[in-house]
């Protein structure tokens, strides 16, 4: 009987041993050095909108915009077939102003600017043509660009429109006394 209590606790003992080294080596960190490398960086890609074999990409020149200047926007179109290409991408813009921290609801946004773009591609053309809105821009707001060719359609760009630079938030008069 003693016999049989030894070896349940010598397997039980075993046992344990054997889980705890597959635990350490499967959770433990596979460099235990202490010097910090850097975390490798995160690529963002452009959006990009296939379409008959032609990639579209839009751009636009800022990332940020003061209210009241106008986005200047370029739209790329590149012929990946072995053949003339003729599509008309549609791109809209959209403003939604920034949401209030007090409200539940986001603002819905409003179409500020439309236009359709005839492209006639060779095969393998690479064509860019500048797009100027001429819309000024008004914020604080978030500006989405939205390309669409028939069914497909991708958000391909979106930038922030900030106050004016004279803009404190609050009045731009001195009171009268």
């Amino acid at each position: 009987m003693k016999r049989n209590a030894a070896n349940n606790i010598l397997i039980v003992a075993g046992v344990a041993v054997a889980t705890t080294l597959l635990a350490l080596a499967l959770f433990l960190p596979t460099n235990l050095s202490a010097v910090d490398t850097p975390a490798p960086a995160a690529a963002i890609e452009q959006p990009t909108l296939t379409c008959d074999g032609v990639k579209l990409t839009v751009k636009s020149s800022a990332a940020i915009y003061r209210a009241g200047e106008m986005a200047v926007l370029e739209l790329t179109a590149v012929n990946t077939t072995g053949k003339p290409v003729t599509l008309t991408p549609a791109l809209r813009m959209t403003s939604a102003a920034r949401p209030s921290e007090l409200s539940r609801a986001m603002p819905m946004p409003k179409q500020v600017w439309q236009t359709e773009q005839t492209l006639s591609l060779k095969p393998g053309e690479v064509r860019t043509v500048g797009l100027n809105p001429n819309v000024p821009l008004t914020g604080p707001s978030t500006v989405s660009v939205t390309v669409s060719v028939g069914k497909e359609s991708i958000v391909a760009a979106r930038f922030t429109v900030d106050r004016p630079a004279n803009s404190s938030g609050g009045p731009t008069t001195q009171p009268t006394k």
